[in-house]
């Protein structure tokens, strides 16, 4: 049997030929998609104007270069269109007819090699300004999450294939086009990669990598780490989110990554890294920073802190978590409970207000980690 089936086994190889479409014969003007919510990446199915993630939330509908009035993507998808968002006003001195569409099950491009079908989640189209010819450019992106990155490594080696071994055909003499698949987006582990592939291909006259790509050039994926590495000289980085919700749920956050540190120095598993979102702590600690933490250990809490509550909602993220200057009043009772008579927690910017609780019981506030000190300042 299994001989016949060998027999009966077509080999497939995949052409280099791309075909010219009428933009509005193959991509709907409406598009609707079911999602599921509650995923492990809990931006699925948000919508980017909607989200509490202030580093994410874009209103869309005020971006004519977004073909769509929405995304409801994955965190790195929502991350994907905010770099393109910040890339915009050098686009524009180069190009015209900039637009970004998410490819919903629109079209499939097929691998060279054997025909394996691909459907490229955005694709980026620019066209030259003030050339004789004008040329115009489909660039083909995937952002991907970390658990992702080595899972679909034959998805990235064919995109990077693109750009060499196209070939486009039925076009009109006077067209002009140039293919190109990009290097995965991942926001934490490839963004300064796909950075530069960027700029490259579009000729971006930035030429000067942003903060946090250089923060992230050292850094070790989860998987790729020695056991051995981890909190001896190498420190995980979390979200805050992360953070917060599994000290709340009582699991283990996700890491993004490994970061070398200093060899003189000692750490433990009590420490990590996590990004700072938001203005309410500047000057002491700038919007995107990256920050070292200690998770908390009990005794005497002074100065910065990461803190949980349900009474807490955070002006910028309208979360349930905030990083603040921690000040804190007790009243014990006879029982031996205890409550918060009062909590103030101060932002460092005087353009914020203190957030302050009245009466709250032990067990409804936490403190989950101490600020330690400012890593590597935000680029915003």
């Amino acid at each position: 049997m299994a001989g016949k089936i060998e027999i009966c086994t077509t080999d497939y190889i995949g052409t280099k030929e791309f075909k010219g479409h009428r933009f509005g014969k193959v991509v709907d003007r409406t598009k609707t998609s079911e999602v599921l919510i509650g995923g492990d990446d809990k931006e699925y199915g948000i919508a980017m104007s909607q989200t509490t993630r202030e580093d994410l939330r874009l209103d869309l509908k005020g971006h004519d270069w977004y073909m769509y009035d929405e995304n409801y993507g994955t965190s790195e998808e929502k991350y994907f269109v905010q770099f393109i968002r910040h890339a915009m006003d050098e686009l524009k001195k180069k190009y015209t007819d900039i637009y970004l569409l998410r490819n919903e099950r629109t079209f499939k491009i097929y691998r060279f090699s054997d025909g394996k079908a691909v459907e490229p989640d955005f694709v980026l189209f620019l066209t030259e300004k003030d050339t004789k010819k004008a040329l115009s450019f489909q660039l083909f992106v995937e952002p991907k999450g970390q658990h992702l990155l080595k899972t679909d490594q034959w998805k990235e080696d064919f995109l990077k294939e693109i750009e060499s071994h196209f070939e486009v055909v039925d076009l009109f003499e006077t067209d002009k086009y140039k293919l190109v698949g990009l290097p995965f987006y991942n926001e934490a582990l490839r963004k300064q990669e796909f950075k530069k592939m960027f700029e490259r291909i579009v000729g971006s006259k930035e030429g000067k990598k942003e903060k946090s790509d250089l923060f992230f050039s050292d850094v070790i994926p989860d998987e790729e780490i020695d056991k051995d590495l981890k909190f001896d000289d190498h420190l995980p980085i979390y979200t805050v989110e992360a953070v917060a919700t599994s000290f709340r749920e009582q699991t283990t956050p996700k890491v993004l990554g490994w970061k070398p540190m200093n060899k003189g120095k000692k750490f433990n598993d009590a420490y990590f890294i996590a990004k700072v979102v938001g203005r309410s702590m500047e000057p002491k600690i700038s919007d995107g920073s990256w920050c070292l933490f200690r998770f908390e250990k009990g005794g005497s809490r002074h100065g910065i802190v990461l803190v949980e509550s349900k009474r807490v909602s955070d002006p910028e993220t309208q979360q349930s978590f905030t990083i603040k200057s921690y000040n804190s009043e007790k009243k014990y009772f006879k029982d031996g409970t205890w409550e918060h008579k009062k909590i103030v927690l101060s932002p460092a910017n005087k353009e914020f207000k203190d957030i302050v609780l009245i009466k709250v019981p032990g067990d409804e506030f936490k403190v989950i980690a101490e600020f330690i000190q400012v890593l590597g300042r935000g680029n915003q």
